[in-house]
């Protein structure tokens, strides 16, 4: 990826898309992810131009997911799911390894010292 591209697809536009879903509304999402509303808003604008589609139906009464929405919204609330997953997997894994090569290289210094 060239820096300064944004990826394919980001994991913060699906949440949004999510927290729209959920809420309800675009304004009460907004505060529950710690945004504004114009940020919030831009970040649906991007997920939408990704899809080439209209993902909500935006009215006084707050906003609803259009068809095409709610199948994004379905397959968004696996992708996280799997996402977050596979952060847990590699934090683990990290973290066996780590304390892995730590515990060898302690037992290498160990017997380095002792065998003097």
């Amino acid at each position: 990826m060239v820096r300064g591209e944004r990826p394919a697809l980001d994991m913060d536009l699906l949440k949004s898309l999510v927290a729209v879903s959920d809420a309800g509304a675009i304004t009460e999402a907004a505060s529950r992810l710690g945004l504004t509303q114009p940020a919030l808003t831009r970040r649906i604008q991007q997920l939408e131009e990704e899809f080439g589609t209209e993902l909500l139906s935006r009215s006084r009464r707050g906003a609803r997911l259009t068809e095409l929405g709610q199948l994004v919204d379905i397959e968004a609330r696996v992708l996280i799911g799997r996402y977050e997953h596979l952060k847990s997997v590699v934090g683990r894994q990290r973290s066996h390894l780590c304390c892995r090569t730590r515990s060898r290289d302690f037992s290498l210094t160990t017997l380095t010292f002792f065998s003097k």
